[in-house]
């Protein structure tokens, strides 16, 4: 029997709010999602951008990710609902 493995998925473990973020392309786009018991839900979804590799901050009020939306690669860190994004480098 083989055994076919499909790649790992790019996530965060939980913050303090117990809820899970990961990425998904299944718009088209990169977005962040959170999980959490009421199932869910795109917290980028706004944006046509990718938005990729999120992890929570340790209190779970925030998550950071990496988002193009700015033209290249940039860090940033918005709320847990999504709001208030944040760029947080400027690389050229």
């Amino acid at each position: 029997m083989a055994f076919v493995f499909a790649p790992a998925a790019q996530g965060a473990f939980p913050g303090g709010n117990g809820r899970i973020a990961f990425e998904s392309n299944n718009g088209g786009d990169y977005d962040v999602y959170t999980l959490g018991a009421g199932g869910a839900r795109s917290i980028t979804a706004g944006s046509t951008a990718d938005e990729r590799n999120p992890a929570y901050s340790p209190d779970g009020a925030k998550v950071v990710f990496q988002s193009n939306r700015d033209g290249n690669y940039e860090i940033y860190v918005m709320n847990r609902d999504g709001s208030d994004a944040t760029r947080l480098t400027d690389d050229a």
